[in-house]
């Protein structure tokens, strides 16, 4: 893991990284293998420019961060987010023709409106909006 990367851009990653699992530094050294000796002092360190970004501590950080390896090392950030964005695109593409089938079986199994109904009645030739039901007039109560 031989990073081609300046000091200042992986500062710029760990950084990210962190905030994307969003941890503080002290939350990263509670996560980080004790092995690793990474703790908040080193890690302030690391994040301050003090001490240089070696490729061991970039592995520990990439494997307890939880990103791949490739964050520190690929030059283009969206590549080692995405190796292959062909493939999303494609994934895409697809679920738009299964959404555009399944709304044209939607409408073919549709059943006709009823003709009566208001809401699906054509428009009269003069413009105006065609009424389904004319109101009935009142009838006079008998009692009165």
């Amino acid at each position: 893991m031989a990073p081609d990367l300046d000091q200042d851009e992986l500062r710029r990653r760990f950084r990210a990284a962190r905030a994307l699992r969003g941890w503080t530094i002290e939350q990263l050294a509670e996560h980080c293998d004790p092995a690793a000796r990474l703790s908040p002092r080193s890690l302030y360190r690391l994040d301050g420019g003090e001490t240089a970004l070696t490729p061991p501590i970039l592995k520990e950080l990439a494997d307890t961060l939880d990103v791949s390896r490739d964050w520190f090392t690929v030059p283009d950030l969206a590549h080692a987010i995405d190796p292959d964005p062909t493939g999303l695109r494609d994934e895409v593409a697809e679920l738009r023709e299964s959404l555009s089938a399944l709304w044209a079986a939607q409408e073919a199994a549709a059943p006709p409106a009823h003709r009566g109904s208001a809401r699906f009645a054509k428009p009269r030739a003069d413009g105006q909006p065609s009424t389904a039901r004319k109101p009935r007039p009142r009838r006079q109560r008998s009692d009165q």
